[in-house]
């Protein structure tokens, strides 16, 4: 019998090997008194199939359906076994995607990957990273450590966050649904960073790694940013949170310097969705720089002037001076950015007064230079798309000035 397992193992391809041989010493006794398994000659794998079904598995086709409720209480109960929580081994096959499937997918996926360490026993933060949702679903029924820390590549964090950095388009959504469903917490961070599930939205590179494709499949990556935003902002993630970096979400994408037109919709749904534009950021990347307001870092980066528009729409302080005397105007001057030193000249009257314009002046360079010389140019007092009345300067101004002439 030991002849006929191990030339049994040595047929598995190698990844799979490298993974059971991990767990040989724990998983290889006993193995053909595993549920899930049936012993013949050839020692070949059975799939198990459960007497009753777990919340919304498929009991035709093993498949997951959301939000679907569970037909009976689900039991820990075995056929020919007695009741006991049972322990998932790499080698079972409890539904349509085996642990052994994830977790050999696991290592061809992160081998390479810094902090990746050789997985352990199989557990729910592998199928919450992998976006296999049946799987998550049977590991959730049977420990039910939703809100537990499991290893994931360098993480080693809650089911929600592991989702939100590493799940994939087609189930991030789909994942975020069943953590909800069995009672997670969504107002969790990280425990090297203090990042939320809207920061790792940035940083899933399975997400943003696939932003430079046609419009068609473009199209489809902003859908899942868009379910995953709206989503988390009705679960109570906050949108606002820093992380130890002093970043927002919405400054981590203002802060990309490339793809700005693939980006927008992005940055408008963070807007739409409660994004404070006011919310100061110190960035830290090349040098430091004091970003006042959502509006410096997006001149500071080039943003075109919709994404301009959009922030200051949605109540930016347009006046905002950071410490190092810049205001918006000064910003795009310094940077020789002609266009939207224009754009703001033409729409904001507030920031093309005497004293805004004072400031830019500083960063002009000599009075010949074209900053210097857009900057003097004349202009009338009444811009017909003035811009003015979104900024919060502007609202604290008018209502200042509604309470003096109350007093009087």
């Amino acid at each position: 019998m030991a002849q006929q397992q191990n030339h049994t193992l040595h047929s598995i391809p190698s990844v799979q090997s490298q993974v059971l041989q991990h767990h040989s010493n724990q998983y290889h006794p006993g193995i053909q008194n595993q549920p899930g398994l049936q012993r013949n000659n050839t020692m070949r794998q059975q799939q198990y199939s459960p007497q009753q079904n777990f919340p919304g598995q498929n009991p035709k086709s093993n498949t997951y359906i959301p939000n679907q409720p569970p037909s009976q209480p689900f039991n820990n109960s075995y056929p020919h076994h007695p009741p006991q929580r049972p322990v998932v081994h790499p080698s079972q096959n409890p539904y349509k995607c085996t642990c052994a499937d994830i977790m050999t997918k696991y290592v061809e996926e992160f081998q390479t990957t810094r902090g990746y360490e050789m997985p352990g026993e199989c557990h729910a933060g592998y199928h919450a990273g992998m976006g296999d949702v049946v799987g998550l679903r049977w590991h959730l029924c049977h420990d039910r450590r939703v809100d537990g820390n499991y290893k994931f590549v360098d993480m080693s964090d809650k089911l929600v966050l592991i989702a939100a950095r590493y799940c994939g388009r087609k189930y991030l959504n789909i994942m975020f649904q069943c953590l909800k469903e069995y009672g997670a917490s969504f107002e969790v961070t990280t425990k090297k960073k203090g990042q939320t599930a809207f920061h790792l939205l940035f940083f899933n590179k399975v997400l943003s790694n696939k932003i430079t494709y046609s419009d068609d499949k473009l199209n489809k990556y902003h859908k899942v940013y868009f379910h995953a935003i709206k989503f988390l902002k009705e679960v109570g993630c906050n949108i606002n949170a820093k992380d130890e970096d002093g970043m927002t979400v919405l400054s981590y994408f203002l802060g990309e310097k490339f793809l700005h037109a693939q980006r927008t919709p992005i940055i408008q749904t963070l807007l739409d969705n409660g994004a404070d534009p006011n919310m100061p950021v110190n960035i830290k990347d090349w040098g430091e720089f004091d970003a006042k307001t959502s509006l410096l870092q997006a001149v500071r980066n080039k943003w075109p002037t919709t994404v301009l528009e959009l922030i200051v729409k949605h109540g930016v302080d347009v006046k905002a001076i950071n410490n190092e005397g810049m205001n918006a105007l000064a910003i795009a001057t310094q940077h020789k950015d002609m266009t939207t030193m224009t754009w703001m000249l033409d729409n904001i009257s507030i920031i093309s007064d005497s004293d805004s314009i004072k400031i830019a002046k500083k960063f002009a360079g000599n009075f010949t230079t074209k900053e210097s010389l857009l900057l003097s140019k004349k202009r009338n007092k009444v811009l017909p798309n003035d811009l003015s009345s979104f900024s919060s300067t502007s609202s604290s101004t008018s209502n200042v000035n509604g309470n003096t002439s109350k007093k009087k």
